[in-house]
C-alpha cells in the first residue's frame, strides 16, 4: 500500500505522469457527459455499435451504453495499480502505459461519437 500512495505522490508532481492521468480523466468524463446527454434512455433496444462497412453490430438495453466509460475507467485504474507497483527505474514504462490508457480513452470517446452522431441526432 505505501507503493500506491508514493506512486500517486509522484504522480501529482511530474508533469510526465500527471497529464496522460488528467487527460485521460477528462477524455472519460466527456464519454459519460455525451452518453448522458444524446442517448435516449428508454426501455427499447439501441444500437450500442457501429461499424462503416457494416452497420450495426451490437444492439442492447440502453443502460448498456455505460460499458464503454465503464471500461475505460477500469482500463485507467488497472494501468495506474501496475505503474504503482513498477520500481522508479520504470519511468519510460510508467509513461507508456499511463499513455496507453489515454489512448483508449480516446477511442472510447470517439465510438460514443460516432455511435450519437450516426444513429442519435
Amino acid at each position: 500500500m505505501h507503493q500506491v500512495g508514493f506512486f500517486l505522490n509522484k504522480t501529482l508532481k511530474q508533469s510526465q505522469f500527471y497529464w496522460p492521468v488528467l487527460s485521460g480523466l477528462i477524455l472519460n468524463g466527456l464519454s459519460w457527459f455525451f452518453i448522458v446527454w444524446r442517448l435516449p434512455a428508454s426501455a427499447d433496444w439501441i444500437p450500442l455499435y457501429y461499424n462503416v462497412y457494416f452497420g450495426i453490430g451490437w444492439i442492447g438495453p440502453w443502460f448498456s451504453s455505460v460499458y464503454y466509460p465503464g471500461l475505460g475507467l477500469l482500463i485507467l485504474a488497472i494501468n495506474l495499480v501496475i505503474c504503482s507497483y513498477l520500481g522508479e527505474d520504470k519511468v519510460v514504462l510508467i509513461r507508456w502505459l499511463l499513455w496507453t490508457a489515454f489512448l483508449a480513452q480516446f477511442f472510447i470517446l470517439l465510438t460514443v461519437i460516432t455511435l450519437i452522431i450516426n444513429y442519435f441526432s
